[in-house]
């Protein structure tokens, strides 16, 4: 065999087989780093990771391929930042299949937006819109859309406005599952399925701080039709977007749908810090609302709310709850409840007879 056609066959044979999985880098940190994640994300084949360099970097990343985001920490004397991500002034936007339905949040901006394959991220913060105004268009700092499964660990979401820290929605009938562990949002953690009693999304959210502010400011973590774990997490607030408008509670805890879910709330921290003693014709702060059948709600500790829970006559199993310095403890117990809670400086600890 002549040496030219060697040299062939290792060309041919090359060709046929995809570049290997490797890590790539971003910023200044190593040389020949990539300078943006978005160039890095398109030149890195399925399975890579992608090394961030600590520093700031004012793009949209649109990501539709198995991959590892992973933050690399500064040592240097700017106090050991990491990857800091920035909305930046134009970026695509996207609805939602979720919740266009009913005209709930309207375009959605997102600045790390995984469209399709298993992403892993960590060590990632973004600050996204940083100014009150017209709402033309939400910010979503994380974002992951139908088809696409993953987990975000230690990152971060920062801004203010009209903003949802973390957004996760299947509406497929192909399962997805995405974790967010140990991490912190300003503005509230959205997730939401159309076909629940298919088993779509799988959601797992714990140990996580969240402040409540987003949708409008009235959820900290909402649920819709979703399936999984709301575990460990610490929750403040909620507030309202406008103190003027008491048209409806807000909840830390937000789990809703039409069809009976596999949902677990269990061992979260909501602390308010506009406790209620008083009664009021509007109910303001709710600890966890429920609006649909078959969660399972244990061992949370709930205080300085309007009321701990609101079951809204729905079928779960709640237990193991410690409420206090709140006016009602539980609301809307639909018959023959049998849950055994804790109450502390509650003035009403159930209410029945309203189901």
């Amino acid at each position: 065999m002549s040496p030219k056609t060697i040299w062939l066959l290792a060309v041919l044979a090359i060709c046929a087989y995809p570049a290997a999985a490797s890590t790539y880098y971003v910023g200044g940190c190593k040389s020949g780093s990539f300078s943006t994640i978005s160039d890095a994300v398109k030149a890195a084949p399925a399975g890579s990771t992608i090394a961030i360099c600590a520093g700031k970097y004012f793009e949209q990343v649109i990501i539709s391929k198995d991959l590892t985001l992973n933050g690399l920490v500064s040592s240097s004397a700017d106090g050991g930042a990491g990857a800091q991500v920035f909305a930046p002034s134009s970026m695509q936007t996207t609805t939602s299949p979720i919740y266009e339905l009913n005209d709930m949040f309207g375009p959605l901006a997102p600045v790390i937006w995984v469209t399709a394959g298993t992403v892993n991220i960590q060590n990632v913060a973004i600050n996204g819109s940083t100014a009150n105004g017209p709402c033309t268009s939400r910010n979503v700092g994380f974002l992951y859309a139908t088809g696409a499964s993953g987990t975000l660990n230690h990152v971060g979401y920062f801004g203010q406005g009209c903003a949802v820290g973390i957004w996760v929605e299947n509406a497929s009938f192909t399962p997805t599952a995405v974790t967010v562990e140990n991490s912190s949002s300003a503005a509230g953690i959205v997730t939401g399925s159309l076909l629940v009693q298919n088993g779509t999304l799988t959601v797992t959210i714990k140990g996580n701080q969240v402040f409540p502010t987003s949708p409008e400011g009235s959820y900290g973590i909402f649920l819709y039709e979703v399936s999984g774990t709301v575990e460990a997490n610490f929750i403040s607030g909620p507030r309202f977007a406008d103190s003027n408008d008491y048209a409806q509670p807000v909840a830390a805890i937000y789990g809703t749908g039409t069809s009976s879910t596999d949902l677990m709330i269990s061992g979260n921290t909501i602390q308010i810090n506009n406790a209620s003693t008083e009664q009021d014709e509007h109910l303001g702060n709710i600890g966890i609302v429920l609006s649909v059948d078959g969660a399972t709600v244990k061992s949370n500790k709930i205080s300085g709310v309007s009321a701990g829970l609101d079951l809204g006559c729905r079928l779960a199993t709640v237990s193991g709850n410690t409420i206090s310095n709140s006016y009602f403890g539980i609301l809307s117990v639909p018959a023959g409840f049998t849950g055994v809670n804790t109450f502390y400086n509650v003035f009403e600890r159930v209410e029945v007879g309203q189901c």
